[in-house]
């Protein structure tokens, strides 16, 4: 049972949070209750299971520096709990399920490329390029954007080029954080990774600071477009109140607390945060279907 319980744990099923983004094109068309709805339950659990493999194959590159990490150590691979042979098994199981799930799904041909894509950017992460600073930043916020453009994809939605961009900038700022996180609670061991020898806590700030202005400009920019006003309606700049609320909540948490070494814990732990998501998604709830 525990080696069951230790295969669960090599898929990181709290990180399929962020194929969020793939669900975000059906929410906001305003047809979440339609035959589309499980198109997208589709596309979704296809992208769990991609990102799970991509995360199997960064744990099996990672596995020596993971050892030396006071909360990598303990996971699966680096523990010793799962064999090395083990996890290139599961790995290549759930591929061989995203080829399925596709031709079963007819995939388009974009949506294919999409899910391509991410895998060549992750290939070439997990084997060298994440060592290389701000380049590594930009793979990891690429992940985000891939994934709003494969959900929109599968279900012929179109996409505002705004949201595209507030994605992006809202994806570098977490992969910012988590990068100042690191830095912050990194020792002499941890250093020997690259990336981490390329920053230091003023330049991340720094960016960190330019990519919060862009990310609230681009949305503001998005909610008075023709596309948003035309698709929701003028109402649509009330939920820039909470963007504005959360980003200011997560700055604080990084320059205050010394949190954001973990993105994902801290919208699923982090009441300010949880709450202002929720109260935006409420926003968009009230707007799109009422």
């Amino acid at each position: 049972m525990r080696r069951f319980i230790n295969y669960w744990l090599l898929l990181r099923p709290k990180q399929w949070i962020k194929n969020g983004f793939v669900v975000a094109p059906l929410f906001f068309s305003g047809n979440f209750i339609s035959p589309d709805t499980i198109i997208c339950f589709i596309s979704f659990l296809s992208f769990a299971l991609l990102s799970s493999s991509v995360y199997i194959l960064n744990d099996l590159t990672d596995i020596e520096a993971d050892k030396l990490h006071k909360k990598k150590k303990i996971r699966p691979l680096a523990s010793g709990a799962i064999s090395k042979f083990e996890a290139v098994t599961i790995m290549l199981l759930l591929l061989s399920c995203i080829i399925a799930l596709s031709i079963s799904f007819n995939y388009s041909t974009t949506a294919n490329l999409l899910l391509f894509l991410y895998a060549i950017i992750n290939l070439g992460y997990s084997f060298g390029l994440k060592h290389i600073p701000i380049l590594e930043l930009l793979m990891v916020a690429s992940g985000f954007v891939i994934r709003l453009m494969f959900g929109a994809s599968t279900l012929a939605i179109s996409l505002s080029p705004w949201i595209i961009m507030c994605t992006g900038l809202l994806s570098l700022m977490l992969a910012v954080g988590k990068r100042r996180g690191d830095l912050v609670q990194s020792n002499d061991q941890n250093l020997k990774r690259h990336s981490l020898k390329g920053y230091n806590l003023t330049f991340l700030d720094q960016i960190n600071t330019f990519a919060a202005a862009a990310v609230f400009t681009s949305y503001i920019i998005f909610c008075t477009s023709s596309y948003a006003i035309t698709q929701f309606g003028e109402e649509v700049l009330s939920t820039s109140v909470f963007v504005l609320l959360g980003i200011l909540i997560y700055l604080k948490l990084l320059a205050v607390d010394g949190l954001g070494d973990d993105p994902t814990s801290l919208v699923l732990k982090n009441r300010g945060i949880r709450l202002t998501v929720i109260c935006w998604i409420i926003n968009f709830i009230i707007i799109i279907y009422f």
